[in-house]
């Protein structure tokens, strides 16, 4: 974006927005490594100055007490990117996910049940395994501490379901 707004008072003023994008983007790979630095170095700039800022808002919002779900929704971002495996499904998840249009759950006999209730101990322990696997990624790149934050956060922040 910093190339793109060094060049906004554009010559090519008679181009339309298009036009003009591309134009900027074959100006852009035809530059040098060193032509690009100087951008690439303002644009790491600008990046770390909006995640300061963004940082210092979340802050801001959650000691006003408006913010709790905010922060949440970043940090469960964050969780995404430390690549947390998937929440493992239950019997009844499994069966709907396999039989979009069966039979209900509710017509199944408790041995036609069992099936899935197998299946989801199985894929119970498979979280279990991925969980512990991911842990251990997370303590060898010691971020053991924000992870329990997150978690503790997202924890008191879910909100309890409502009786209808």
């Amino acid at each position: 974006m910093i190339f793109v707004n060094s060049k906004m008072p554009n010559p090519y003023s008679d181009k339309s927005a298009t036009e003009f994008v591309q134009m900027l983007g074959h100006e852009w790979r035809e530059m040098s490594k060193q032509e690009k630095q100087s951008f690439e170095v303002l644009s790491a700039e600008a990046k770390e100055e909006y995640n300061l800022k963004m940082t210092e808002w979340v802050e801001n919002m959650v000691e006003q007490g408006d913010g709790s779900d905010v922060k949440v929704s970043l940090l469960q971002k964050e969780l995404e990117k430390l690549e947390v495996p998937k929440k493992n499904m239950g019997a009844y998840q499994i069966y709907r996910h396999q039989h979009k249009e069966g039979p209900l759950w509710s017509t199944l006999s408790d041995e036609e049940k069992e099936k899935w209730h197998k299946k989801a101990v199985k894929e119970q322990h498979r979280y279990e395994k991925e969980m512990e696997e991911w842990y251990q990624k997370i303590e060898d790149k010691g971020k053991t501490d924000f992870v329990e934050e997150v978690f503790e956060l997202i924890k008191a922040n879910k909100k309890k379901p409502t009786k209808k």
